[in-house]
């Protein structure tokens, strides 16, 4: 609901928002936590109810809210007639409040209640969909299916890809026309046309569904804290940024777009993004490349030291997260209990480890009231031999169990890490990845090597190391490989199988994560080993190391493929100061969301075409129009520079492009006393000649100016497609043919 509050301020001021609510679920779609979605449209009741509360700028005008759907939702029907439902309320008001009896009419009389047709009144008041103006978003594959007399489907938004319903395009296209006729809305965007006709493109697309990322994406943000971007929904936040060198940025938050074709990008190393085709990537020798577009010459960039300023730091339960580590390890392997002997071998480290459990985990007042949770065999088995050294040592606690299994998931059989351990931050990262190498890892002598059976979990803890600044390579192998096994090791930490709790042999690792040299010292520093063998072998492989390899100033990995997955729903960000983030570790692009640049303002004026009209001699005034335009394009300019913005953000883009919006009002009013149907091609003719005389005598004044006190800041990089753009309207105006 923060979007409510952010559009509060923005109306107090006398400004407009404008929002695209595509990502919302359908009504009747599935809950995460149970249950089915009330749908779009309930939510947008809410929101127009909090714009209905505020006059805008403290007025009596209401506040100037756009709202976008694309074409493709479940609920576009509902939101497309949502305004023709709402108005026939109104009339069942106006209308039945005629037809009580005399007692309820003097009631309402003395009440003051005014039920009518006055769209301030009452009746009005009392409905929904009056405080926004309405549009749809509408794809150039529409208009062929309603040529064609084809299907349209729409799609569910927590299924990406699902198909929800098939329709009718031209069924929905009369429905859209209808209800436009009947209350004026929904409005129409062309989504193919209108960037077509982009000034501005090389600094973002305008797109109500642009180039994102899929919601489970995962950005980095200060302290090695990794956030889904769907989490991030109007959130602000601190992230972490990798363009030139590694930074701090500062986003408003991320926002859903649409549900559009996604694909799968992953590098030689196994890092992967799942992105829509036209997302663009840093890359080492091209700069900005979209995904499509990338080579097996290219090389994109990762983060190359810890996100985070000065040390960092420690957990306030470090042992608690290194018991994580040992509980997700190949060597337990044990959902119902953790064998601490299986992924130890030093008895001091065991019974360091069994004594924490029973200080600080035994039972408490507020357990649950279980027999074996009071028993303290439940907590800790222990056997030892005639040496009086542990031979098996087993945790069975069953509230420590449970809060370490809070840390996991099972994704398609496999375990995973889940969000608290992504949101962890480094203090306690640090000390799971230390437990769980410790318990299954291999030291070489320029390497160590992690082998396991899942290999989504090897690739969140390669997520995890980037945060660390630490680079790491996943691979598959066949076990008799014996090539691919030594690529980390000429063995495995158990013989190559493990022992499950009940006896049986639990399948051969066969994926691995591998540190080369050029990380293993950020490893030794950063992270390290338990006490033991291995950590001897780190300490001894990370002297060799610093003899022979450089400590590396910057990560970068090729490009290895893309694949396409389907459709899904997909998000994004807007960072200003370098336009990027970091997604699942790898340097992407950030987008907008708006009909120019997402956080631009538009200072607005509009001419009244009454007052260049002679309704006597029924004649226009093109050349009073024509200073008028230029009048109006000078005042908004400087505008610029004397406004206030509600946040730095919406300022310091505003200051760059300069966006102003120059228009005209009473067209209808004008065809009327000139006696020109509103819907004829003569009154069409005139509408398209008075805006094209706008665009060129504005966009002529403009570069008058820019002559003088130069262009606005984004132009330069943006220069070639302006004057394209600007040619395309000279043409249109002189009805240049496409062949021509």
């Amino acid at each position: 609901m923060d979007l409510w509050t952010r559009e509060a301020r923005l109306f107090k001021y006398g400004s407009g928002t404008g929002s695209n609510f595509s990502g919302l679920r359908g009504a009747n779609e599935p809950l995460s936590g149970g249950g089915k979605s009330s749908g779009l449209m309930s939510f947008l009741k809410i929101g127009d109810r909090a714009a209905g509360a505020i006059k805008s700028g403290g007025t009596t005008r209401r506040a100037a809210k756009m709202v976008c759907l694309d074409l493709d939702h479940p609920d576009i029907e509902d939101f497309v007639n949502w305004k023709v439902r709402e108005e026939l309320k109104v009339a069942a008001m106006a209308e039945g409040i005629k037809m009580l009896g005399k007692d309820q009419q003097a009631l309402a009389k003395k009440l003051g209640l005014k039920l009518d047709y006055d769209f301030n009144g009452e009746a009005y008041a009392t409905v929904s969909g009056q405080n926004s103006n309405n549009s749809v978003r509408i794809p150039n594959a529409f208009f062929k299916a309603v040529e064609e007399d084809g299907d349209w489907n729409l799609y569910s938004r927590t299924s990406p890809g699902k198909l929800r319903k098939t329709i009718k395009a031209r069924a929905l296209w009369d429905e859209i026309c209808f209800a436009a006729w009947r209350c004026a809305d929904p409005g129409v965007q062309y989504d193919d046309t209108i960037n077509q006709w982009h000034t501005c493109p090389r600094s973002g697309r305008i797109n109500a569904s642009n180039p994102c990322v899929t919601g489970d994406t995962r950005v980095l943000t200060p302290g090695g804290v990794w956030r889904r971007i769907d989490q991030m929904i109007h959130l602000p936040a601190r992230i972490v940024t990798n363009l030139h060198d590694q930074s701090i940025g500062i986003t408003e938050g991320a926002f859903p777009t649409s549900t559009k074709d996604v694909y799968e990008l992953r590098t030689a190393s196994g890092y992967s993004v799942k992105l829509t085709a036209d997302h663009r990537i840093w890359t080492r020798n091209r700069g900005w490349v979209e995904a499509r577009h990338l080579t097996g010459d290219d090389e994109v960039k990762l983060p190359s030291r810890p996100a985070v300023d000065g040390e960092i730091g420690e957990p306030t339960d470090g042992k608690f997260f290194e018991l994580l580590g040992l509980f997700v390890s190949d060597a337990n392997r044990d959902a119902a209990a953790l064998h601490l002997d299986h992924c130890l071998s030093k008895h001091d480290l065991i019974e360091s480890f069994a004594q924490y459990v029973s200080v600080r985990w035994g039972a408490y007042p507020d357990d649950y009231v279980n027999g074996a949770m009071v028993d303290t065999s439940a907590v800790m088995h222990h056997d030892v031999n005639a040496d009086g050294n542990t031979m098996t040592a087993t945790l069975t606690h069953n509230r420590l169990l449970s809060r370490l299994r809070a840390f996991v998931i099972k994704q398609g059989g496999s375990l995973r890490l889940g969000d608290e351990a992504f949101t962890a931050g480094l203090p306690a990262q640090k000390h799971f990845l230390r437990a769980l190498f410790s318990a299954d890892a291999v030291v070489g002598d320029d390497c160590i090597t992690l082998a396991g059976v899942s290999a989504g979990l090897l690739e969140d803890v390669q997520v995890l190391l980037l945060g660390f600044g630490i680079k790491a390579a996943v691979y598959s192998f066949d076990h008799n490989d014996s090539g691919a096994v030594a690529a980390g090791s000429t063995r495995f930490p158990h013989g190559g199988s493990l022992a499950s709790a009940d006896g049986g042999q639990t399948p051969t690792p066969r994926h691995g994560l591998r540190i080369d040299s050029g990380s293993l010292r950020f490893f030794k520093q950063f992270i390290g080993l338990l006490p033991g063998d291995k950590a001897d072998a780190l300490e001894t492989a990370c002297l060799l190391n610093a003899r022979t390899t450089p400590m590396p100033g910057e990560h970068w990995d090729r490009f290895a493929s893309l694949t396409p997955i389907g459709r899904r729903q997909v998000f994004d960000l807007t960072e200003p100061a370098t336009s990027s983030f970091i997604a699942n570790g790898l340097t992407v692009h950030n987008c907008s969301e708006y009909m120019f640049l997402d956080d631009t303002a538009c200072n607005l004026a509009s001419l009244n075409v009454l007052q260049f009209f002679d309704a006597d001699s029924k004649t226009f005034d093109i050349e009073s129009y024509r200073h008028g335009i230029r009048l109006w394009t000078v005042v908004l300019e400087i505008s610029v520079l004397m406004a206030s913005f509600p946040s730095e953000k919406i300022a310091e883009l505003s200051y760059r492009f300069r966006t102003l919006g120059l228009g005209y009002a009473n067209l209808g009013a004008m065809l009327m006393q000139a006696g020109i149907a509103y819907d004829s091609e003569r009154g069409r003719a005139i509408c398209a000649a008075l805006t094209s005389i706008l665009t060129g005598e504005s966009y002529a004044t403009s570069a008058e100016m820019a002559r003088e006190h130069g262009p606005f800041p984004g132009y330069h990089e943006n220069r070639t497609e302006m004057l394209r753009v600007i040619r395309n309207h000279r043409r249109a105006a002189f009805d240049v043919g496409r062949d021509d």
